[in-house]
């Protein structure tokens, strides 16, 4: 589950009912999209750092109450919902990460910038091909 709810925000704003010519509907489609996709994204993205954080408390919490009761079913059943959301939010945290890696890609990266460079360089020292190596494994 990579983004939850996402595919609900969707398949609601995209598909409300709008009057209006065709161009009209297909702006105000895109409108109330982006709109959901914010609130969205407020409510996703928005508190990801504290919910990690408090999520992290409480795990360490309930698996300190299974090590005083370890028989205890309802506290392992709770103990692997709150894993199981915990890994969600860590996912969601590095890909936050890898968005805003990629949005500063796309504002420093085509400017011809010592940031563009370095980059392009360390890309063709890691796609550089050093030997070749036959059937036999003997090198060409």
């Amino acid at each position: 589950m990579k983004y939850p709810k996402f595919k609900e925000v969707q398949f609601h704003n995209w598909y409300d009912i709008f009057s209006g010519n065709p161009i009209r509907k297909f702006c105000s489609k895109l409108k109330a999209l982006k709109a959901g996709l914010k609130e969205f994204d407020k409510e996703f993205y928005g508190s990801t750092p504290n919910k990690v954080q408090q999520l992290k408390r409480y795990l360490e919490q309930i698996q300190k109450d299974l090590q005083n009761h370890p028989y205890e079913i309802h506290l392992q059943q709770v103990e692997k919902k709150c894993m199981v959301q915990y890994a969600e939010m860590i996912l969601a945290k590095e890909m936050l990460a890898k968005d805003k890696a990629r949005i500063q890609w796309l504002k420093e990266g085509d400017r011809n910038t010592r940031f563009y460079h370095r980059t392009i360089k360390s890309h063709q020292t890691r796609n550089m091909i050093l030997t070749l190596l036959d059937n036999n494994g003997g090198r060409i």
